[in-house]
Protein backbone atom coordinates (compact mmCIF):
# COMPACT_ATOMS: atom_id res chain seq x y z
CA UNK A 1 0.00 0.00 0.00
CA UNK A 2 1.44 3.77 -0.81
CA UNK A 3 2.14 5.54 2.03
CA UNK A 4 -0.26 8.24 1.44
CA UNK A 5 -2.66 5.92 0.78
CA UNK A 6 -2.00 3.99 4.23
CA UNK A 7 -2.25 7.70 6.22
CA UNK A 8 -5.60 7.84 4.67
CA UNK A 9 -6.60 4.96 5.40
CA UNK A 10 -5.31 6.11 9.15
CA UNK A 11 -7.08 9.28 9.47
CA UNK A 12 -10.35 7.14 8.33
CA UNK A 13 -9.82 4.69 11.44
CA UNK A 14 -9.18 7.70 13.75
CA UNK A 15 -12.07 9.65 13.07
CA UNK A 16 -14.37 6.35 13.08
CA UNK A 17 -12.93 5.96 16.18
CA UNK A 18 -13.12 9.34 17.89
CA UNK A 19 -16.77 8.99 16.84
CA UNK A 20 -19.87 7.72 18.56
CA UNK A 21 -21.09 4.80 17.44
CA UNK A 22 -24.26 5.46 16.04
CA UNK A 23 -25.98 2.08 16.39
CA UNK A 24 -24.74 -1.99 16.73
CA UNK A 25 -26.04 -2.35 13.84
CA UNK A 26 -23.59 -0.56 12.20
CA UNK A 27 -21.16 -2.19 14.06
CA UNK A 28 -22.24 -5.41 13.31
CA UNK A 29 -22.37 -4.66 9.63
CA UNK A 30 -18.90 -3.27 9.29
CA UNK A 31 -17.38 -6.71 11.59
CA UNK A 32 -19.42 -8.32 8.39
CA UNK A 33 -17.88 -6.67 5.65
CA UNK A 34 -14.30 -6.97 7.05
CA UNK A 35 -14.91 -11.17 7.76
CA UNK A 36 -15.90 -11.26 4.06
CA UNK A 37 -13.68 -9.42 2.34
CA UNK A 38 -10.49 -10.20 4.39
CA UNK A 39 -10.95 -14.21 5.46
CA UNK A 40 -8.82 -15.33 2.18
CA UNK A 41 -5.76 -12.53 3.06
CA UNK A 42 -6.31 -13.27 6.91
CA UNK A 43 -5.83 -17.04 6.09
CA UNK A 44 -2.78 -16.97 4.06
CA UNK A 45 -1.41 -14.13 6.07
CA UNK A 46 -0.95 -12.42 2.65
CA UNK A 47 -0.87 -8.38 2.06
CA UNK A 48 -2.55 -6.61 3.01
CA UNK A 49 -3.68 -9.07 5.91
CA UNK A 50 -2.63 -6.55 8.58
CA UNK A 51 -4.97 -3.43 7.59
CA UNK A 52 -7.86 -6.05 7.41
CA UNK A 53 -7.06 -7.69 10.88
CA UNK A 54 -6.68 -4.25 12.06
CA UNK A 55 -10.48 -2.94 10.83
CA UNK A 56 -11.85 -6.22 12.06
CA UNK A 57 -10.18 -5.42 16.06
CA UNK A 58 -11.62 -1.45 15.61
CA UNK A 59 -15.31 -3.42 14.66
CA UNK A 60 -14.79 -5.80 17.61
CA UNK A 61 -14.54 -2.81 19.93
CA UNK A 62 -16.74 -1.05 18.91
CA UNK A 63 -19.06 -3.41 18.56
CA UNK A 64 -18.69 -4.39 22.90
CA UNK A 65 -18.65 -1.28 23.75
CA UNK A 66 -21.72 0.25 22.04
CA UNK A 67 -23.52 -2.94 23.35
CA UNK A 68 -22.48 -2.06 26.72
CA UNK A 69 -23.76 2.29 26.34
CA UNK A 70 -26.46 1.50 23.60
CA UNK A 71 -29.31 1.97 25.98
CA UNK A 72 -29.94 5.20 28.04
CA UNK A 73 -30.99 3.01 31.16
CA UNK A 74 -28.53 1.49 31.85
CA UNK A 75 -25.75 0.89 34.84
CA UNK A 76 -24.16 4.41 33.03
CA UNK A 77 -26.40 6.66 34.42
CA UNK A 78 -29.38 4.57 36.65
CA UNK A 79 -29.64 1.61 38.72
CA UNK A 80 -32.41 -0.79 40.35
CA UNK A 81 -33.94 0.62 42.76
CA UNK A 82 -33.87 -1.94 45.27
CA UNK A 83 -35.34 -2.29 49.01
CA UNK A 84 -32.45 -0.26 50.85
CA UNK A 85 -32.82 3.03 48.41
CA UNK A 86 -37.17 2.80 47.53
CA UNK A 87 -37.94 5.92 50.17
CA UNK A 88 -35.88 8.93 48.60
CA UNK A 89 -34.15 11.47 50.38
CA UNK A 90 -32.37 11.92 53.85
CA UNK A 91 -33.21 8.64 55.87
CA UNK A 92 -31.00 8.34 58.59
CA UNK A 93 -29.33 11.61 60.44
CA UNK A 94 -27.87 11.52 63.78
CA UNK A 95 -27.22 15.25 64.61
CA UNK A 96 -24.30 14.21 67.38
CA UNK A 97 -22.81 11.75 65.66
CA UNK A 98 -22.44 12.58 62.02
CA UNK A 99 -19.83 15.22 61.00
CA UNK A 100 -22.05 18.04 60.46
CA UNK A 101 -21.58 19.80 56.70
CA UNK A 102 -22.89 20.15 53.38
CA UNK A 103 -22.67 17.21 50.51
CA UNK A 104 -21.66 18.07 47.18
CA UNK A 105 -22.40 15.38 44.32
CA UNK A 106 -23.69 14.96 41.16
CA UNK A 107 -26.57 13.04 39.72
CA UNK A 108 -26.25 11.03 36.77
CA UNK A 109 -29.97 12.68 35.77
CA UNK A 110 -28.50 15.48 34.59
CA UNK A 111 -25.87 17.41 33.83
CA UNK A 112 -25.47 19.36 37.08
CA UNK A 113 -23.72 19.32 40.79
CA UNK A 114 -25.77 20.47 44.17
CA UNK A 115 -24.72 21.10 47.03
CA UNK A 116 -26.81 19.93 49.74
CA UNK A 117 -27.65 20.51 53.91
CA UNK A 118 -27.74 17.50 55.88
CA UNK A 119 -31.51 17.71 56.01
CA UNK A 120 -31.52 16.97 51.99
CA UNK A 121 -32.39 20.79 51.27
CA UNK A 122 -30.29 21.64 48.16
CA UNK A 123 -28.50 24.66 48.81
CA UNK A 124 -26.81 25.26 45.48
CA UNK A 125 -26.74 24.30 42.35
CA UNK A 126 -24.39 24.31 38.95
CA UNK A 127 -25.23 23.82 35.90
CA UNK A 128 -23.04 23.79 32.50
CA UNK A 129 -24.77 21.49 30.05
CA UNK A 130 -21.83 20.01 27.58
CA UNK A 131 -23.43 21.24 24.49
CA UNK A 132 -22.96 24.63 25.63
CA UNK A 133 -19.24 24.88 25.65
CA UNK A 134 -18.68 22.46 23.57
CA UNK A 135 -16.80 22.82 19.41
CA UNK A 136 -14.64 21.31 17.12
CA UNK A 137 -11.81 21.83 18.26
CA UNK A 138 -11.80 19.33 20.75
CA UNK A 139 -10.93 15.67 20.54
CA UNK A 140 -14.76 14.54 20.34
CA UNK A 141 -16.45 15.16 17.15
CA UNK A 142 -19.58 13.90 17.84
CA UNK A 143 -20.71 14.15 21.36
CA UNK A 144 -24.07 13.37 21.26
CA UNK A 145 -27.31 15.28 23.16
CA UNK A 146 -26.81 16.56 26.46
CA UNK A 147 -29.43 13.65 27.53
CA UNK A 148 -26.57 11.36 26.94
CA UNK A 149 -23.65 13.39 28.89
CA UNK A 150 -23.17 13.24 32.99
CA UNK A 151 -20.92 15.01 35.18
CA UNK A 152 -18.44 12.33 36.69
CA UNK A 153 -16.25 14.03 39.30
CA UNK A 154 -16.10 17.75 40.62
CA UNK A 155 -14.14 20.31 42.74
CA UNK A 156 -14.95 22.77 44.37
CA UNK A 157 -13.19 26.11 45.15
CA UNK A 158 -14.00 28.38 48.43
CA UNK A 159 -15.62 31.41 46.01
CA UNK A 160 -17.60 29.17 44.20
CA UNK A 161 -16.12 27.84 41.48
CA UNK A 162 -16.46 24.69 39.95
CA UNK A 163 -14.24 22.23 38.39
CA UNK A 164 -16.35 19.34 36.51
CA UNK A 165 -15.57 16.54 34.40
CA UNK A 166 -17.72 15.20 31.81
CA UNK A 167 -18.15 11.99 30.13
CA UNK A 168 -20.22 10.87 27.68
CA UNK A 169 -22.68 7.35 27.07
CA UNK A 170 -21.86 5.57 23.99
CA UNK A 171 -18.37 7.00 23.76
CA UNK A 172 -14.83 5.33 22.60
CA UNK A 173 -12.97 6.80 24.26
CA UNK A 174 -15.81 8.01 27.21
CA UNK A 175 -14.21 11.06 28.16
CA UNK A 176 -15.68 14.49 27.07
CA UNK A 177 -13.41 17.02 28.62
CA UNK A 178 -13.61 19.65 31.90
CA UNK A 179 -14.70 22.92 32.28
CA UNK A 180 -14.42 25.42 35.08
CA UNK A 181 -17.23 27.68 35.77
CA UNK A 182 -17.89 30.35 38.51
CA UNK A 183 -21.33 30.12 41.24
CA UNK A 184 -23.27 30.66 38.66
CA UNK A 185 -22.34 28.35 36.22
CA UNK A 186 -20.75 30.65 33.58
CA UNK A 187 -17.90 29.34 31.68
CA UNK A 188 -14.21 30.35 33.03
CA UNK A 189 -12.16 27.74 30.88
CA UNK A 190 -12.81 24.57 29.13
CA UNK A 191 -10.11 21.44 28.15
CA UNK A 192 -11.78 19.35 25.32
CA UNK A 193 -9.64 16.16 25.89
CA UNK A 194 -10.60 12.79 26.45
CA UNK A 195 -10.53 13.24 30.18
CA UNK A 196 -12.11 10.23 32.14
CA UNK A 197 -13.14 8.84 35.74
CA UNK A 198 -11.24 11.59 38.51
CA UNK A 199 -9.33 14.90 38.60
CA UNK A 200 -7.22 16.27 41.54
CA UNK A 201 -5.47 19.84 42.53
CA UNK A 202 -2.11 19.89 43.64
CA UNK A 203 -1.41 23.03 46.48
CA UNK A 204 0.65 24.89 43.62
CA UNK A 205 -3.38 24.88 41.32
CA UNK A 206 -1.79 22.28 38.51
CA UNK A 207 -4.86 19.70 37.91
CA UNK A 208 -4.33 16.05 37.48
CA UNK A 209 -6.06 13.67 35.52
CA UNK A 210 -6.86 10.88 33.20
CA UNK A 211 -7.15 10.47 29.60
CA UNK A 212 -7.54 7.96 26.96
CA UNK A 213 -7.10 7.68 23.32
CA UNK A 214 -7.04 4.92 20.70
CA UNK A 215 -3.44 3.14 20.05
CA UNK A 216 -2.87 2.38 16.58
CA UNK A 217 0.67 0.71 16.83
CA UNK A 218 1.55 -2.55 18.79
CA UNK A 219 2.48 -1.67 22.47
CA UNK A 220 5.54 -3.19 24.27
CA UNK A 221 4.51 -5.50 26.69
CA UNK A 222 1.41 -5.59 25.18
CA UNK A 223 2.24 -7.61 21.55
CA UNK A 224 -0.82 -10.15 22.24
CA UNK A 225 -3.34 -7.33 21.78
CA UNK A 226 -3.77 -6.44 18.03
CA UNK A 227 -3.98 -2.83 18.10
CA UNK A 228 -6.53 -0.89 18.14
CA UNK A 229 -6.87 -0.60 22.23
CA UNK A 230 -7.51 2.12 24.66
CA UNK A 231 -3.63 3.79 25.71
CA UNK A 232 -4.50 5.23 29.07
CA UNK A 233 -2.71 8.57 30.38
CA UNK A 234 -1.86 10.99 33.13
CA UNK A 235 -2.52 14.55 32.06
CA UNK A 236 -1.51 17.49 34.34
CA UNK A 237 -3.36 20.85 33.47
CA UNK A 238 -2.06 24.09 35.12
CA UNK A 239 -4.46 25.98 37.15
CA UNK A 240 -6.13 27.54 33.68
CA UNK A 241 -6.43 24.36 32.00
CA UNK A 242 -3.84 24.47 29.67
CA UNK A 243 -1.95 20.63 29.19
CA UNK A 244 1.62 20.79 30.73
CA UNK A 245 2.36 17.38 30.58
CA UNK A 246 0.82 13.91 29.05
CA UNK A 247 2.38 10.46 29.81
CA UNK A 248 1.57 6.98 29.13
CA UNK A 249 0.45 4.90 31.64
CA UNK A 250 1.49 1.71 29.26
CA UNK A 251 4.64 2.74 28.64
CA UNK A 252 5.61 3.92 32.45
CA UNK A 253 4.80 0.25 33.11
CA UNK A 254 6.81 -1.04 30.35
CA UNK A 255 9.54 0.66 30.97
CA UNK A 256 9.40 0.14 35.02
CA UNK A 257 10.48 -2.71 37.15
CA UNK A 258 6.60 -3.25 37.54
CA UNK A 259 6.47 -4.88 34.16
CA UNK A 260 4.72 -8.32 34.99
CA UNK A 261 1.40 -6.11 35.91
CA UNK A 262 1.02 -6.25 31.73
CA UNK A 263 0.58 -9.80 32.02
CA UNK A 264 -2.58 -11.02 33.74
CA UNK A 265 -5.20 -12.83 31.97
CA UNK A 266 -7.62 -9.91 32.74
CA UNK A 267 -6.43 -7.65 30.19
CA UNK A 268 -6.55 -10.91 27.64
CA UNK A 269 -10.24 -10.66 28.69
CA UNK A 270 -10.91 -7.45 27.25
CA UNK A 271 -7.98 -6.30 24.70
CA UNK A 272 -9.14 -3.10 23.97
CA UNK A 273 -9.41 -2.18 27.40
CA UNK A 274 -6.17 -3.55 29.25
CA UNK A 275 -5.95 -1.03 31.77
CA UNK A 276 -8.76 0.92 32.93
CA UNK A 277 -6.92 3.89 34.74
CA UNK A 278 -9.98 5.01 37.15
CA UNK A 279 -8.45 7.12 40.07
CA UNK A 280 -5.21 9.46 40.55
CA UNK A 281 -4.22 11.38 43.49
CA UNK A 282 -1.00 13.97 43.93
CA UNK A 283 0.70 13.00 46.60
CA UNK A 284 1.37 16.16 48.73
CA UNK A 285 4.52 16.71 51.30
CA UNK A 286 2.27 15.50 54.33
CA UNK A 287 1.39 12.21 51.93
CA UNK A 288 5.07 11.56 51.48
CA UNK A 289 5.60 11.57 54.96
CA UNK A 290 3.66 8.91 55.70
CA UNK A 291 4.27 6.96 52.72
CA UNK A 292 7.69 5.35 52.76
CA UNK A 293 7.55 4.45 49.49
CA UNK A 294 6.67 7.81 47.71
CA UNK A 295 7.77 11.10 47.02
CA UNK A 296 6.49 14.61 47.08
CA UNK A 297 5.26 15.58 43.39
CA UNK A 298 4.42 11.91 42.25
CA UNK A 299 1.00 10.47 41.85
CA UNK A 300 -1.34 7.88 42.96
CA UNK A 301 -2.79 5.83 40.28
CA UNK A 302 -5.92 2.86 40.61
CA UNK A 303 -6.47 0.70 37.71
CA UNK A 304 -9.13 -1.24 37.77
CA UNK A 305 -8.70 -3.97 34.68
CA UNK A 306 -5.08 -5.73 36.54
CA UNK A 307 -6.57 -4.81 39.86
CA UNK A 308 -3.57 -2.80 40.52
CA UNK A 309 -2.06 0.41 42.18
CA UNK A 310 0.80 2.00 41.64
CA UNK A 311 3.03 5.35 42.22
CA UNK A 312 3.93 6.80 39.05
CA UNK A 313 6.99 9.34 38.88
CA UNK A 314 5.91 11.89 36.73
CA UNK A 315 10.03 13.16 35.86
CA UNK A 316 11.11 9.84 35.07
CA UNK A 317 7.81 8.92 33.82
CA UNK A 318 7.72 5.13 35.45
CA UNK A 319 6.15 3.14 38.35
CA UNK A 320 8.37 3.45 41.05
CA UNK A 321 5.95 1.46 43.23
CA UNK A 322 2.75 -1.28 42.85
CA UNK A 323 0.68 -3.70 44.26
CA UNK A 324 -1.87 -5.96 44.13
CA UNK A 325 -3.89 -7.20 47.11
CA UNK A 326 -7.56 -8.79 48.34
CA UNK A 327 -9.48 -6.78 45.98
CA UNK A 328 -10.73 -6.38 42.78
CA UNK A 329 -12.19 -3.42 40.46
CA UNK A 330 -11.01 -1.34 42.89
CA UNK A 331 -11.85 2.87 43.07
CA UNK A 332 -10.82 6.19 44.64
CA UNK A 333 -7.69 4.98 47.05
CA UNK A 334 -7.21 7.36 49.48
CA UNK A 335 -3.85 8.35 51.20
CA UNK A 336 -5.34 8.59 55.19
CA UNK A 337 -2.92 9.92 57.46
CA UNK A 338 -1.37 7.08 59.32
CA UNK A 339 -0.34 6.54 55.83
CA UNK A 340 -2.86 3.41 55.11
CA UNK A 341 -4.94 3.43 52.33
CA UNK A 342 -9.11 3.37 52.33
CA UNK A 343 -10.51 2.00 48.98
CA UNK A 344 -13.61 0.98 47.41
CA UNK A 345 -13.35 -2.65 46.98
CA UNK A 346 -15.90 -3.40 43.74
CA UNK A 347 -14.92 -7.05 43.98
CA UNK A 348 -15.04 -6.75 39.94
CA UNK A 349 -18.10 -9.17 38.22
CA UNK A 350 -17.40 -11.55 40.66
CA UNK A 351 -20.02 -12.80 43.47
CA UNK A 352 -17.40 -13.71 46.13
CA UNK A 353 -18.91 -12.59 48.83
CA UNK A 354 -22.67 -12.75 48.10
CA UNK A 355 -22.58 -9.90 45.96
CA UNK A 356 -21.16 -7.73 48.57
CA UNK A 357 -18.88 -4.35 47.85
CA UNK A 358 -16.52 -3.35 50.77
CA UNK A 359 -14.56 -0.01 51.61
CA UNK A 360 -11.40 -1.15 52.88
CA UNK A 361 -8.57 0.43 55.01
CA UNK A 362 -5.50 -1.24 54.86
CA UNK A 363 -1.18 -0.74 55.82
CA UNK A 364 0.32 -1.32 52.19
CA UNK A 365 3.61 -2.53 53.34
CA UNK A 366 2.28 -5.40 56.01
CA UNK A 367 -0.99 -5.66 53.93
CA UNK A 368 -2.74 -5.61 57.29
CA UNK A 369 -6.84 -4.81 56.91
CA UNK A 370 -7.24 -2.06 59.47
CA UNK A 371 -11.33 -1.69 59.47
CA UNK A 372 -13.63 -2.90 56.38
CA UNK A 373 -17.34 -2.38 55.62
CA UNK A 374 -19.45 -4.45 53.65
CA UNK A 375 -23.14 -3.21 55.03
CA UNK A 376 -25.09 -4.19 58.28
CA UNK A 377 -27.19 -7.35 57.79
CA UNK A 378 -29.81 -8.09 55.33
CA UNK A 379 -29.24 -4.70 53.79
CA UNK A 380 -27.40 -5.37 50.53
CA UNK A 381 -23.88 -3.15 49.62
CA UNK A 382 -22.84 -3.40 46.16
CA UNK A 383 -21.43 -1.38 43.65
CA UNK A 384 -20.22 -3.48 41.04
CA UNK A 385 -18.64 0.05 38.83
CA UNK A 386 -17.62 3.04 40.24
CA UNK A 387 -17.77 4.03 43.92
CA UNK A 388 -16.35 6.51 46.17
CA UNK A 389 -15.39 7.37 49.79
CA UNK A 390 -14.02 9.74 52.34
CA UNK A 391 -12.95 9.52 55.71
CA UNK A 392 -13.67 12.40 57.64
CA UNK A 393 -12.50 14.77 60.84
CA UNK A 394 -14.10 13.01 63.10
CA UNK A 395 -13.24 9.58 62.21
CA UNK A 396 -16.09 8.82 59.95
CA UNK A 397 -16.59 7.54 56.21
CA UNK A 398 -18.82 8.59 53.96
CA UNK A 399 -19.38 5.95 51.15
CA UNK A 400 -20.84 6.88 47.67
CA UNK A 401 -22.86 3.79 47.19
CA UNK A 402 -22.98 4.87 43.30
CA UNK A 403 -24.61 2.21 41.04
CA UNK A 404 -27.28 2.02 44.22
CA UNK A 405 -27.63 6.05 43.93
CA UNK A 406 -27.53 6.25 47.88
CA UNK A 407 -25.10 7.83 50.32
CA UNK A 408 -24.38 5.98 53.55
CA UNK A 409 -21.87 8.11 56.54
CA UNK A 410 -20.41 5.01 59.23
CA UNK A 411 -18.69 5.07 62.42
CA UNK A 412 -15.81 3.00 63.03
CA UNK A 413 -18.22 1.02 64.67
CA UNK A 414 -20.31 0.44 61.49
CA UNK A 415 -23.29 2.58 62.88
CA UNK A 416 -25.30 4.58 60.26
CA UNK A 417 -25.28 8.41 61.27
CA UNK A 418 -26.67 9.48 58.07
CA UNK A 419 -28.01 8.20 54.81
CA UNK A 420 -29.57 9.48 51.75
CA UNK A 421 -30.94 8.26 48.65
CA UNK A 422 -31.48 10.32 45.29
CA UNK A 423 -34.92 11.32 44.89
CA UNK A 424 -34.17 10.83 41.02
CA UNK A 425 -36.11 8.30 39.46
CA UNK A 426 -36.43 7.17 35.88
CA UNK A 427 -40.27 7.27 34.04
CA UNK A 428 -39.71 3.74 32.58
CA UNK A 429 -39.05 0.84 34.01
CA UNK A 430 -36.59 -1.85 32.83
CA UNK A 431 -37.27 -5.90 33.59
CA UNK A 432 -40.03 -4.68 35.68
CA UNK A 433 -38.18 -2.76 38.32
CA UNK A 434 -37.91 0.90 38.75
CA UNK A 435 -34.53 2.74 38.23
CA UNK A 436 -33.00 5.52 40.31
CA UNK A 437 -30.15 8.00 39.04
CA UNK A 438 -26.57 7.23 40.13
CA UNK A 439 -24.59 9.37 42.46
CA UNK A 440 -21.36 10.07 40.42
CA UNK A 441 -19.32 12.19 42.84
CA UNK A 442 -19.91 13.26 46.38
CA UNK A 443 -17.92 14.21 49.07
CA UNK A 444 -18.59 16.67 52.62
CA UNK A 445 -17.47 19.84 52.58
CA UNK A 446 -17.25 22.05 55.55
CA UNK A 447 -19.23 24.75 55.76
CA UNK A 448 -16.34 27.37 57.43
CA UNK A 449 -14.79 26.63 53.76
CA UNK A 450 -16.69 28.10 51.88
CA UNK A 451 -17.35 31.62 51.19
CA UNK A 452 -19.71 32.85 48.85
CA UNK A 453 -23.66 33.31 48.02
CA UNK A 454 -25.44 30.07 47.63
CA UNK A 455 -28.43 30.41 45.13
CA UNK A 456 -31.13 28.79 47.20
CA UNK A 457 -33.15 26.10 47.65
CA UNK A 458 -33.75 24.40 43.91
CA UNK A 459 -36.88 22.00 43.42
Amino acid sequence: MKPEIKEYASKIVAALMSSRAQTTFVAIALMFMTFVAGTAVMYFKVYPAIYFRNAFEAAKSLYILESEYNVPYTAFRWGAVRPETSEPGVLVYDVAKAYNGYTLFSSAHDEKASLMAMDGQILHEWRLPYQEFWDESGSVKNPGADSENVIRDVVLFPNGDLLALYIGNGLTPWGLGMAKMDKDSNLIWKYLEPVHHDLNIAPDGKIYTLSNYFATEPAPGLEEITPPFMEDYVVVLSEDGKELQRISLNKAIYNSPYRYLLDVPSILSKPWDPLHANSVTFITEEMARVLPFAEEGQVLISMRRIDGLAVLDLETEQLVWALRGPWQGQHDPDVLQNGSLLLFDNLGDLDRRNGRSRILEFNPITMEILWSYEGKGEEKFQSVTRGTQQRLPNGNTLINETNAGRLVEVTRGEEVVWKYSNPHRAEVLKDGKELIAILNAAQRVAPQNLDFEFNGEVE
